[in-house]
């Protein structure tokens, strides 16, 4: 999976995750719902991992983040980006 791809994987897991974090404020008691959520957990935890040994730090404030080191400015900002960011 290239650095693109797993970006757009990552976002969308944690918008599921978010999704269902929203419904379980409303439905505590769904198993279905929690076991779903606890998945993507998992999953999210795993595509952290490729991306971070694959691209380095996800996020600036990654737990793998070296403090010397600011490779997270390195990437293309949206407007760097073909087609623009909108």
């Amino acid at each position: 999976m290239d650095k693109a791809t797993l970006r757009r994987r990552i976002a969308a897991v944690e918008f599921s995750m978010w999704e269902l974090h929203l419904f379980l404020d409303t439905h505590p008691d769904c198993e279905e719902a929690v076991e779903h959520r606890l998945r993507l957990m998992a999953e999210r935890k795993e595509l952290l991992t490729m991306y971070e040994s694959r691209f380095g730090d996800y996020y600036g404030t990654s737990m793998h983040a070296d403090s010397d080191v600011w490779s997270w400015v390195d990437d293309p900002w949206p407007w760097d980006l073909e087609g623009g960011c909108c």
